[in-house]
């Protein structure tokens, strides 16, 4: 039987970190800058992001990490 411990529900601090990247990165496609693919491009790779991440649980923290 897998133990669960509070660590273990939550995603890696590489996931986390990424996702705030993107999120990061995504302000670039708003104004002034106006560089528009970027927030679908970052969208896109933060669900693929969470198809990786088993939960919903992780798959929250990933969008709030992202947002």
């Amino acid at each position: 039987m897998r133990r669960v411990t509070p660590t273990s529900r939550l995603p890696p601090v590489r996931d986390l970190s990424f996702a705030f990247g993107l999120g990061a990165i995504t302000v670039a496609g708003f104004a002034p800058l106006y560089f528009f693919p970027l927030p679908v491009l970052t969208l896109a790779l933060l669900l693929a992001l969470c198809e990786r991440v088993p939960g919903h649980r992780r798959h929250f923290l990933l969008g709030f990490a992202w947002g």
